[in-house]
């Protein structure tokens, strides 16, 4: 399944939901890759959900987020139970090797800690708000579009201490965005729209 953050270790609640949709439909294992990050793991009705790869190889980032990765072993020979073995994995420049024992023991033990928490839909929330408040920042500055890469603009969201969007963004305009992004047909027509506009600047 291609989803979830990039660098968010966690599932989102409707990542949650989605992945958890596949196994009532009949799936023994889903294993979720976009978050580039090892994530945690959970079971559910008999079925194994990893929402959470990490890399095999990725050079776009170094960091312990996109260096590190699983081979996900399945022996379709056994139960669910035993038939998943995760096999750590390290990048070093351009080369995928296994890590030494401690790095080992390191990853699994912070893939385990971070699963212990799924079975806790009230933390997987508090843990998601807790990173989109983090990052909201980023968010609407991204929305305002080319302006924020502007020197005057930096200038500006620095002595606001990051938080200029919020000129732009206030409640009216903020539940308009919402609709956009909730209802289908809109946020069919916001794709389309940017879709034609794109199209237009690639024949410039």
């Amino acid at each position: 399944y291609h989803g979830g953050r990039e660098m968010y270790r966690y599932p989102s609640p409707e990542l949650q939901r989605n992945c958890r949709r596949i196994v009532d439909k009949g799936a023994d294992a889903v294993i979720c890759q976009h978050s580039h990050s090892i994530g945690c793991a959970e079971y559910y009705k008999d079925s194994y959900i990893l929402y959470g790869q990490g890399n095999f190889i990725f050079d776009a980032n170094d960091n312990e987020y996109w260096n590190n990765g699983l081979i996900v072993v399945i022996d379709l020979d056994n139960d669910l139970n035993s038939k998943i073995k995760l096999i750590p994995i390290v990048k070093h420049s351009n080369t995928i090797c296994l890590p030494d024992e401690e790095t080992r023991t390191k990853i699994l033990y912070g893939f385990q800690q971070r699963s212990e928490i799924l079975n806790d839909p009230e933390k997987i929330i508090s843990e998601y708000q807790k990173y989109t408040t983090s990052i909201q920042d980023e968010i609407f500055t991204s929305l305002i579009g080319k302006m924020r890469k502007r020197f005057y603009f930096k200038a500006l969201n620095k002595i606001f201490r990051h938080k200029l969007w919020k000129l732009f963004f206030d409640k009216s305009s903020l539940l308009y965005l919402q609709n956009c992004i909730n209802c289908e047909a809109h946020r069919e027509i916001i794709t389309e729209c940017i879709k034609n506009q794109l199209d237009i600047i690639n024949e410039i």
